[in-house]
């Protein structure tokens, strides 16, 4: 509302947002009050210049006339930032962040430079992408797939079953692991995604070869050893028509490792 009167006040006919500020006035405010805000995180200093546009000049006008009369923005605070700055003020300072520096703004990069800070990579920008994070994100898929009854596992065709992994896992991954949704993760996102789409596949496919029709995730496991009492979970627990049960262990590791191992460690017949 300050921003729209002075928006009023200088408003003589001539401005060039006279038309719309008439259909519109709030909406008007708003959109320039944005562009003023990223003009000034972008270095205006708000004065007019004759080598300025129209439209520059005339908010130039109003921004003389809002100072002292429009609260504070941010781009008002990191202007005044600067501006401390860029008289001698020096700060040690590490800095995490998450964007390319050359992707920020002027107002931002300024002030980095002002502060001589040192930049490191922030947390979001440093993602694991191990096989425990991925198992992780796997486990979760199955419990969902196996527990919330959204698709019949045991009868859904290959079609429906990748539709349902595709959507499922993309809302997981925006839920769990935010980070791959930022700039220059899209090929390790896809990645991943088609990763987890394989695995859902060939399990869903060795349940129904198996004769397996019920599956129990993060099954209880109590028992009495020599040492005390054990507990825990099973990731998975499968049951038979017939009634018999059998263990699986989710892991996510490489097919060729995993090849590897099995016929290291199992016996041919």
């Amino acid at each position: 509302m300050q921003y729209l009167q002075c928006l009023k006040a200088v408003d003589d006919g001539t401005r060039f947002y006279r038309r719309s500020l008439a259909k519109d006035e709030l909406i008007t405010a708003r959109t320039l009050l944005s562009w003023r805000d990223q003009w000034i995180e972008a270095g205006w200093d708000g004065r007019r210049s004759p080598t300025d546009s129209g439209r520059l000049r005339d908010l130039a006008c109003v921004e003389a006339l809002a100072v002292g009369q429009v609260a504070v923005g941010l781009a008002d605070r990191l202007r005044a930032v600067w501006s401390c700055l860029d008289v001698g003020a020096e700060i040690d300072v590490d800095v995490a962040v998450v964007d390319p520096l050359e992707e920020l703004s002027w107002s931002w990069q300024n002030i980095l430079r002002l502060l001589k800070a040192r930049l490191a990579a922030g947390s979001l920008a440093r993602i694991d992408t191990g096989n425990r994070q991925k198992g992780n994100l796997l486990h979760q898929l199955c419990e969902t797939l196996f527990t919330s009854g959204q698709i019949d596992w045991r009868s859904a065709g290959d079609a429906e079953l990748e539709r349902w992994v595709r959507e499922n896992f993309e809302v997981l991954l925006q839920l769990e692991e935010a980070n791959f949704f930022l700039p220059g993760q899209t090929a390790a996102r896809e990645e991943l995604l088609e990763g987890a789409v394989r695995a859902v596949f060939r399990l869903v496919h060795h349940l129904r070869n198996a004769g397996i029709v019920s599956v129990q995730m993060e099954a209880p496991v109590k028992d009495l050893f020599q040492s005390g009492e054990l507990t825990g979970s099973i990731d998975m627990l499968l049951a038979k028509a017939s009634g018999e049960e059998a263990v699986l262990d989710l892991k996510w590791g490489e097919g060729s490792t995993a090849r590897m191992n099995w016929s290291r460690t199992t016996p041919c017949s």
